[in-house]
């Protein structure tokens, strides 16, 4: 369906764009030929490497390839705005004369190119941190401060390398925090691709320990081999389990679920009744499902806090309202859920195949616990 999707995009940009030109039809075959190269670009690494989120290539390659893809989807979504500009003077206001002008074709390309080039420089940079306070019902005196610096889409790669996570990982320790919680997709690519980027995470420091759950992009690569890999890295590895700690006598529990694509490997995909069995009702539940999907789900069966990622926060402005339709409804910041909450980041890498941050910036969260009043 993407694909499918993609060169119905392909079509349209032809159409609306290219066709209507003043260039000689070989100039015109040429802008197609390249539009549809881009367009088709994940389906030549699915083809070539038999996936699609992790090319074995140069970090330029990986960037340039990365950036035109993002250039597309940028041309697209303001080829789709001047259309319905058009629309709306053409239907609505009875303009008769209203068209999509030569000019208004050139500004696109031209802005569509100034945009993409700030989005790649902006989604390639080591994130800031963000503070925000979650209030929990009921919340032990004993816990309130308590400290959870959350991470999640990480997706170490060919484009974020190790000088990237190095500073991460630097700027995380900053934070001093009692838990690190990472809600998966820390890698893109096999353990034996990617050793020599993701030495850093073993120097993640946290005064309980550093706990995470996988994401479908582990899966795609062999989650066992991932999840005993972070596991020898020191970190816990929550697969439909929990762990608990003790803070100043009280109690809090820190789940994780597996992320639903395990099933499509034949292996266990999420179950939150497993992972919160024989955890104490009485105590606090802060879970790591990479999902926001089964946060409401999650949260009635007794959740306080849901951590999650995987909509990287919808990337562009205007884009993030596609990204919430496919989504339940979330796509960043804090939401409050029934008697719980959720923290939905926006992802502290990107995805090498859609590397674009235009307002919506990565970000390392720092989420301290307060008594709700």
């Amino acid at each position: 369906m993407f694909h499918i999707a993609l060169f119905i995009a392909f079509l349209y940009l032809v159409w609306r764009l290219v066709l209507p030109l003043p260039y000689s039809r070989l100039s015109k075959v040429i802008l197609s030929l390249f539009l549809l190269f881009i367009s088709k670009y994940h389906w030549l690494q699915l083809w070539i490497w038999g996936n699609m989120f992790s090319p074995e290539l140069p970090t330029w390659a990986v960037l340039i390839l990365g950036g035109l893809f993002a250039g597309f989807v940028v041309l697209l979504l303001l080829t789709l705005v001047g259309d319905i500009i058009y629309l709306i003077r053409r239907f609505i206001l009875r303009q008769k004369h209203a068209k999509l002008t030569t000019s208004a074709r050139f500004a696109i390309m031209g802005l569509s190119v100034v945009l993409t080039v700030f989005g790649v420089h902006q989604a390639i940079q080591v994130p800031d941190v963000r503070t925000v306070e979650v209030p929990i019902k009921d919340l032990p005196a004993e816990l309130d401060g308590f400290k959870v610096t959350h991470l999640t889409d990480l997706h170490v790669s060919h484009l974020f390398k190790h000088d990237w996570l190095n500073e991460v990982v630097k700027r995380t320790n900053d934070t001093q925090p009692d838990v690190i919680a990472i809600s998966g997709d820390l890698i893109d690519g096999f353990v034996e691709n990617r050793l020599p980027d993701i030495d850093a995470y073993k120097e993640l420091k946290a005064r309980y320990g550093v706990f995470m759950s996988l994401g479908n992009h582990e899966y795609y690569y062999d989650g066992p081999a991932w999840a005993k890999t972070f596991q020898n890295m020191g970190m816990h590895v929550l697969e439909n389990a929990h762990q608990l700690i003790e803070h100043q006598g009280q109690s809090i529990v820190i789940a994780g679920v597996n992320d639903e694509v395990a099933e499509r490997f034949h292996l266990e995909g999420p179950n939150l009744t497993k992972a919160l069995n024989n955890a104490p009702t009485s105590a606090p539940i802060i879970l790591m499902d990479h999902r926001p999907k089964n946060t409401r789900t999650n949260i009635q069966a007794g959740v306080d806090l849901q951590l999650s990622g995987h909509t990287h926060g919808g990337m562009i402005i205007g884009f993030t309202e596609i990204v919430r339709a496919f989504n339940q409804g979330f796509v960043s910041g804090l939401y409050k859920v029934g008697n719980g909450w959720l923290y939905q980041g926006n992802g502290t890498g990107l995805w090498n195949g859609f590397p674009i941050r235009i307002g919506v910036p990565s970000e390392i969260t720092v989420l301290i616990l307060k008594k709700a009043s």
